[in-house]
């Protein structure tokens, strides 16, 4: 009976049950959102958190957690439970956005609806635990109340705890008391994460509370430090001084009770002097008594530091007010303040004699809508006439879309007439109207018709100040760009300046369709219009072309074109203006033949400025030979004939009579005289650094420059076939196959069995040929030791010997060889001996070696590569392109897969295989060469096009080089620079270096280091280390000169962090990862090698190396490193054979000394 009584119950509470679920309160309604935050698939966790409380709230949570499934069809509680459920559907409904709601239309039940919203939202929990984790990283106060802060800190944590709960009991029996072991440590983080996060001022308050025991919870911990933000702060709303920055002005250095940094948003005064406390958020700055005026009050001590500044709003009299008002002994705001408050002073004398114009703010802030605001400006009148007879130009600018009108008028009074016009065609053509027009105080603007206009069309007229056109830029800026433009066209077709009112249509025409960064690469025409503009149209201004004659009154023999040139396109007809040369008269035509690259105005101008000259031949042998020889110049008038010319060539009577066979010469004309005073330069210089950008060798060197732009000419074979249909390379073909044979470098004998392969012709001038090989491989001493040289350990291609007049250096790359000594006769003699042992040529002094070309004066030495930097931009196709200023773009970021992969990558890797040759006297190529050098294995079109960018920047200075000083200091200093992760494939970072001997540069190089740094620190430690190395050799090779380095050498480096770790090799989490070897840089610190010192980034060299600088710095970084230029005039020089064995003194040619010195130029083009 009991059991029977205690099933009814359970029974009956199970219907009061279904009972609450299935009742619908009358304001429950289809149309209810149960979530103020709709669903928009990235918030999923927020939102079914409240729509769990709201259908919680409404006894309907069931429905779709499945507790509360569908009854049985039929049943007397199914139509209800069916009115509820898709009430719940459609609540659901309404809380997700419409973006996506129309996905989940057709779900037949909210539990299906719910389960798919799940399956499509609240599984991506991997993405979202790891923004909130970065989140909580990176949290901080900043501007934040401390009230704020923890709101924005605990909404993470709850956040964090949906997405990632703690574990549950799973002993069953809740003995295990998990929850008090993991309860405290999440706390003991909360708390963590919270002082961690608080700004610097409260770092006493977190040292206090970390030094609890036991640490106490984040609500403690947030109600200390609540309580000494309201103790220690007077927060006063920041936007009653949003020019603060303008109202006083910071001390640079730091103070010893103050502190250095700047906040742009709240306002402090020090406890030294005049001292404001409006928040304590951050660093406070140091603050010098000003008045309301804006200048220093108080005597130089006080105030010397800072500077006078003018710019100081009158709202300082009220912050004066403040301080007065709180400066009392007891106020713990003033304590230990000196008398640095004073008196509200007005200076009326400081204004008038000091006062200047306030500074303009640049405006960030445009109209949004076209015609809201148009700019006006008025031009004129110009003192010559157009074609149509006007003399003003008047400019209309949107400010919206950037759309420029231009109209040429005749009289000033047109302007109410052309606004009128202006006006209606804007309402008609684009339905909108002209809301405010903006203009100077122009009385073309300010006359009783314009203004009754304004009246009658409902348009603000605003004026700028007077004098002050900078508040109508817009216009201005704009009228500057559209002269330029015009004045360009009419310069390149050498236009007659009656034409400039055609050249400014035209420029309006091209400038309305011309993109601009301004407008997000987009043309003015298509922001008004809403579609691109065509430009098949387009012609050159001012060019030649024929009209058709279209005459109906010509005969069979008229002219059936008419020669014209272009002036524009028309805006009422679908043709182009045109100005007839024979009637001058303009008119507009559609049938029209241009010929865009004949000028008709510059063969006009060209005639008409131009005299022709007698051709003359130039024989200054004949002026050597004979210098009594004197010939008098005629007046030439326009066309002599040549009768004339002879007939006023006349001779002395003196003088022999002159062969008639000869040609005549001209004269000698007579010198300029030069004044003889000495000129000084101004003492004011003195204190100037001027960087040399181009270098002038003395006329002595006439013989080399002369011989350096004659290489340009020589043109070096492709192939065999080539080369043998000259005889000069025929010559030089037949000597070294007879130089061979008489070195007996090979053996005819019988080809062995089975191989068929073709004897390759072979360099005999290679110095490892003129050695024997006999059964087998073996090696002795060198033609060279035999001889006395001594081959260097540090460099295997360098020869030393010592001998009673001093030094001789030998330097041997396979056939070329470099020889130089103190003494002439030493260097004949090992002359001598290297012909009785081979057949060599002596070219005289070293002026073309291994394609370098050598320029030596009294002054220094000039290494350059010209003519194979010209050879570069002519293999390439790039002789015509337009050269760039720098050789790599500094926003391009080059990555494995650029573009479309290149069909012909061998022109590719040609092409980077020369750059890097070129590198050799090109360091301001290195870094961009480095980084093309990256994809040789396959390389893209990006590549390619980045790979002729430098090109172009070669062809704006091929002759650019190195000048080594002659007056130079033996001591070495070191520039080295990181970097970090620069390589977008591998995020392995960049190292770069460049190495001075004195003022000139010996080495640098770029190149990507082998491991990924895993901090800036680790890169600029590995650059200092790979620095070090190349400094150990060099100053090892220069041991082999006779030359001892000067220790320590400087060693710059603009990382602070990597010069720590060197000069205290601490090991702990941030460099127990960094190599060993990287290490050398500490031991040669140690042993007194180096010297590291820390530079400002902007005077780092090494960023050449390591970064593609823009513009300005790069100029300013390649003139430190020593490079200059160097543009000599053109012929040519030959080589001199050795012919004797003897020591030959040197040679004159032309009046220049020659030295013998051994270079294969003729080999080497």
């Amino acid at each position: 009976m009991a059991e029977s009584t205690s099933t009814a119950a359970i029974a009956s509470d199970d219907c009061q049950y279904e009972r609450d679920v299935l009742y619908l309160h009358p304001s429950e309604h289809s149309g209810l959102s149960l979530s103020s935050i709709p669903l928009d698939g990235s918030n999923f966790l927020v939102w079914s958190r409240s729509i769990y409380v709201s259908l919680g709230t409404r006894m309907k949570l069931s429905f779709i957690d499945g507790s509360f499934p569908q009854p049985a069809t039929g049943s007397k509680t199914f139509e209800q439970w069916r009115r509820v459920d898709l009430m719940v559907i459609s609540w659901i409904w309404n809380s997700i956005s419409k973006d996506i709601v129309e996905a989940f239309m057709y779900a037949s039940s909210s539990r299906e609806l719910w389960l798919e919203l799940q399956r499509r939202y609240g599984r991506s929990n991997g993405p979202m635990l790891y923004q909130i984790q970065r989140e909580l990283s990176i949290v901080s106060q900043g501007d934040l109340s401390v009230t704020a802060y923890l709101t924005k800190v605990k909404k993470l944590w709850n956040e964090l705890s949906c997405l990632d709960p703690a574990p549950k009991c799973t002993c069953g029996k809740c003995i295990c008391e998990i929850s008090k072991v993991i309860s405290p440590k999440n706390e003991s983080t909360e708390l963590m994460q919270f002082l961690m996060g608080l700004h610097e001022v409260y770092e006493s308050e977190r040292s206090q509370i970390l030094m609890m025991d036991p640490l106490p919870d984040v609500e403690k911990a947030y109600a200390m430090v609540l309580s000494v933000e309201k103790q220690r702060s007077v927060h006063i709303n920041m936007k009653d001084f949003q020019h603060t920055n303008s109202i006083y002005h910071v001390a640079g250095k730091e103070n010893k009770r103050g502190f250095n940094a700047v906040q742009k948003k709240k306002l402090f005064i020090d406890k030294r002097s005049l001292v404001v406390t409006i928040a304590i958020s951050l660093d406070i700055p140091r603050i010098r008594a000003l008045n309301c005026t804006g200048y220093q009050i108080g005597s130089s001590h006080q105030s010397s530091d800072v500077p006078n500044q003018n710019n100081v709003s009158v709202m300082m009299a009220e912050i004066l007010k403040l301080v007065k008002e709180n400066a009392q002994p007891s106020n713990p705001l003033t304590v230990n303040y000196a008398n640095y408050v004073y008196d509200d002073v007005e200076f009326a004398v400081c204004p008038l004699a000091k006062q200047a114009r306030i500074p303009f703010p640049l405006s960030e802030s445009h109209s949004s809508i076209p015609f809201e605001l148009l700019h006006m400006d008025f031009w004129g009148p110009y003192k010559e006439h157009t074609i149509s007879d006007c003399i003003y130009n008047f400019t209309i600018v949107d400010d919206c879309n950037r759309s420029l009108w231009t109209f040429l008028l005749k009289h000033k009074s047109q302007v109410p007439s052309i606004l009128s016009t202006f006006c209606h065609m804007i309402h008609t053509q684009f339905g909108a109207v002209i809301k405010t027009l903006r203009s100077d105080n122009g009385s073309e603007f300010l006359n009783k018709d314009c203004q009754s206009l304004f009246h009658e069309l409902g348009i603000i007229h605003q004026t700028s100040c007077t004098y002050t056109p900078q508040q109508n830029g817009r216009v201005e800026r704009k009228h500057r760009h559209l002269l330029d433009v015009a004045r360009a066209l009419l310069l390149q077709a050498s236009l007659p300046t009656k034409f400039w009112g055609d050249a400014f249509l035209t420029a309006t025409y091209l400038i309305n369709r011309t993109p601009t960064q301004k407008l997000a690469w987009k043309t003015p025409y298509e922001l008004l219009h809403g579609s691109p503009p065509l430009y098949n149209h387009l012609r050159v201004f001012g060019c030649l072309c024929f009209a058709t004659n279209l005459d109906p009154h010509k005969t069979m023999f008229h002219k059936r074109a008419s020669k014209c040139i272009f002036l524009g396109y028309s805006m009422h007809k679908k043709g182009y203006k045109l100005y007839d040369l024979d009637t001058n008269h303009p008119f507009t035509s559609r049938d029209v033949v241009f010929h865009e690259s004949i000028y008709p105005y510059d063969a006009i101008s060209q005639s008409s400025d131009s005299c022709p000259l007698p051709t003359v031949p130039l024989y200054t042998e004949n002026l050597r030979s004979n210098p009594s020889l004197s010939v008098s110049v005629p007046t030439v008038s326009s066309s002599p004939s040549t009768e004339q010319v002879e007939h006023n060539l006349t001779l002395p009577s003196s003088s022999p009579s002159p062969n008639p066979h000869s040609p005549p010469v001209l004269p000698t004309p007579q010198p300029t005289r030069k004044s003889a005073r000495i000129t000084h330069k101004p003492s004011w210089l003195e204190d100037f650094v001027c960087h040399q950008d181009s270098l002038l060798l003395p006329s002595s060197n006439t013989a080399y420059m002369l011989f350096v732009a004659s290489l340009s000419i020589l043109q070096e074979p492709k192939s065999y076939k080539e080369a043998v249909k000259h005889p000069e390379w025929q010559e030089a073909m037949r000597q070294e196959i007879q130089a061979l044979e008489q070195n007996c470098t090979w053996k005819i004998t019988p080809l062995p069995v089975g191989y068929a392969w073709p004897i390759q012709q072979l360099d005999i001038n290679n110095a490892f040929l003129h050695g024997r090989l006999d059964n087998g491989i073996w090696s002795s001493h060198t033609k060279l030791e035999q001889y006395g040289f001594a081959q260097s350990a540090n460099d295997h291609c360098l020869f030393t010997m010592h001998t009673n007049l001093g030094q001789l250096f030998l330097l041997v790359y396979v056939d070329d060889i470099l020889i130089t000594g103190p003494s002439l006769s030493d260097i004949e003699g090992v002359k001598s001996y290297l012909h009785r042992l081979f057949t060599i040529k002596d070219i005289g002094d070293a002026r073309y070696f291994l394609g370098l070309e050598i320029a030596r004066s009294t002054s220094g030495a000039y290494l350059a590569q010209t003519k194979y930097t010209l050879d570069i931009i002519k293999d390439t196709g790039m002789l015509n392109c337009k050269a760039t200023s720098t050789p790599f773009p500094p926003d391009l970021k080059l990555t494995i897969d650029s573009g479309v992969q290149l069909q012909n990558p061998d022109m590719y890797r040609r092409l980077v295989g020369r750059l890097l040759y070129l590198g050799c006297t090109r360091p301001d190529i290195s870094h961009s060469v480095q980084q093309l050098s990256q994809y040789l294995s396959h390389p893209c079109d990006m590549h390619w096009t980045a790979a002729l960018h430098v090109v172009r920047y070669l062809k704006g200075n091929p002759s650019k080089g190195i000048f080594l000083p002659a007056s130079n200091r033996f001591q070495l200093k070191a520039f080295c620079d990181a970097d970090w992760a620069s390589c977008v494939d591998t995020r392995r970072s960049l190292s770069g270096f460049c190495i001075f001997l004195g003022d000139a540069p010996i080495s640098w190089k770029t190149n990507k280091q082998s491991t990924v740094s895993r901090s800036t620190t680790e890169a600029e430690y590995r650059s200092m280390a790979a620095t070090v190395c190349e400094l150990r050799w060099i100053s090892f090779l220069l041991t082999d000169f006779g030359i001892s380095v000067v220790s320590p050498i400087p060693l710059y480096c603009d990382n602070k962090s990597a010069l720590h770790i060197m000069a205290n090799p601490v090991f702990h989490e941030r460099t127990k990862h960094i190599e060993i070897d990287c290490h050398v840089v500490r031991n040669a610190y140690k042993n007194g090698f180096v010297l590291p010192s820390h530079i400002k980034g902007s005077d780092q060299l090494a960023d050449t190396f390591t970064k593609s600088l823009p513009l300005k710095t790069f100029s300013s970084m390649v003139s430190k490193l020593g490079l200059v230029s160097f543009a000599p005039s053109p012929t040519c020089w030959g080589a001199v054979e050795y012919s004797r064995v003897a020591a030959a003194p040197a040679e004159e040619i032309d009046g220049s000394p020659v030295s013998v010195v051994h270079s294969d130029i003729l080999d080497n083009g």
